[in-house]
């Protein structure tokens, strides 16, 4: 097992935020998370962020705004212990993204969907969001 660096793009639209659904197969468990991915070696994380928001979801005109949270996560999924380095960006996207419900992620040819969903379903705990930390520290 090895730490794994992710960027993460905190996107807000109307008081809704971009995420993506996840499911723990072990705990039956759906949670949330921005949308975003692996570093890779000799990349900043703000050209993470722009080449996964390009890849996943089309996305042309993304800004990097600021950093908002950089956090050490541990924790179980599917069974399996992870270890992860989160940079998570504030973030701006091509405008028309911010007219759907729903947007077409493809991820290496697994089709999946991203959701503007309303910040307080994880403010007030309706939903799970990850990671945690970042609902800890968001005003």
């Amino acid at each position: 097992m090895k730490i794994r660096n992710i960027a993460l793009a905190h996107i807000e639209h109307n008081g809704k935020w971009l995420v993506e659904k996840g499911f723990d197969n072990v705990k039956n468990e759906t949670y949330y998370r921005f949308l975003g991915g692996g570093i890779d070696f000799g990349e900043y994380s703000q050209e993470a962020i722009q080449r996964e928001l390009k890849e996943e979801i089309g996305a042309n005109d993304v800004v990097v705004k600021s950093l908002m949270l950089v956090q050490e996560d541990l924790f179980h999924l599917n069974g399996e212990k992870c270890h992860l380095v989160e940079f998570i960006y504030d973030v701006k996207i091509d405008s028309h993204f911010y007219d759907v419900e729903e947007i077409e992620q493809n991820e290496n040819g697994i089709i999946r969907k991203a959701f503007w969903l309303d910040k307080q379903l994880f403010t007030s705990k309706q939903l799970i969001f990850h990671p945690k930390v970042f609902l800890e520290n968001y005003s």
